[in-house]
């Protein structure tokens, strides 16, 4: 038989219960293209290119060029030439050349606060002149651009059409993380490369989710109130 405390008890286990749980789902999670951004009408002598949209929980984000790039004329581009070693043999360029030179495009991924954030894919067009870089590597300020997230090589020159995806997972991003495409490949300084497009439409793409962090304000404010009612509610003493 159940005395009235004991069915406050239960009552209030429940309340409690019910209030932690809400505290740890309030947290959600949606899978998003990040950040694009959109080449078209350029003329190839911009030094920033500005995403066109992001996503919910994130700030917008701007490329700029490395100075090891030299800008130069070419309509709906946004990248230079100059992509070729400061040794000026006559081998096509390499990663740690290119990475020597400052040969890359650069742009920042931030959240904005209460968000993180995940990263899956990073989708582009890039096109290039006959002698300009032929591959790219992509990688992030998260351990100092010491190591390479995705690749590519063998990218065809001429194409403003077909896009370039590179796959790679880092995941519960809190800060500011910048990403770096290297590019590499090059066989002459006037050899020219960059992200391009022959329509108007975004030709850049970050891919992967966005989570709201869970307020823990949540969990607190429901453990305390559960405690609360259980103390007032709590049996008193016998008296013999």
């Amino acid at each position: 038989m159940k005395t009235e405390t004991s069915y406050k008890v239960h009552q209030i286990k429940r309340i409690g219960a019910g209030a932690i749980s809400a505290g740890l789902i309030c947290g959600t999670s949606f899978s998003a293209t990040l950040l694009e951004w959109n080449t078209y009408g350029n003329t190839g002598t911009e030094t920033e290119e500005t995403s066109v949209s992001n996503t919910t929980g994130l700030l917008s984000s701007t490329m700029t060029i490395g100075p090891g790039v030299t800008l130069t004329s070419s309509s709906d581009r946004f990248g230079g030439r100059s992509f070729y070693d400061s040794t000026t043999d006559s081998n096509p360029t390499t990663l740690n050349e290119a990475i020597a030179d400052g040969e890359y495009i650069q742009f920042t991924v931030t959240p904005q606060s209460g968000y993180s954030y995940s990263v899956t894919d990073f989708s582009f067009i890039w096109d290039r002149s006959g002698t300009g870089p032929d591959s790219v590597a992509l990688r992030s300020s998260g351990d100092n651009y010491a190591s390479t997230l995705a690749s590519a090589s063998s990218l065809a020159s001429g194409n403003t059409t077909v896009f370039t995806n590179l796959s790679f997972n880092l995941t519960s991003l809190t800060s500011a993380t910048t990403f770096r495409l290297y590019a590499y490949g090059a066989t002459s300084s006037a050899g020219n490369a960059g992200f391009d497009t022959s329509s108007n439409s975004p030709n850049i793409k970050l891919l992967g989710s966005v989570s709201a962090i869970p307020e823990p304000t949540g969990i607190t404010s429901g453990a305390l109130l559960a405690a609360g009612l259980f103390y007032r509610a709590r049996p008193r003493g016998i008296k013999r």
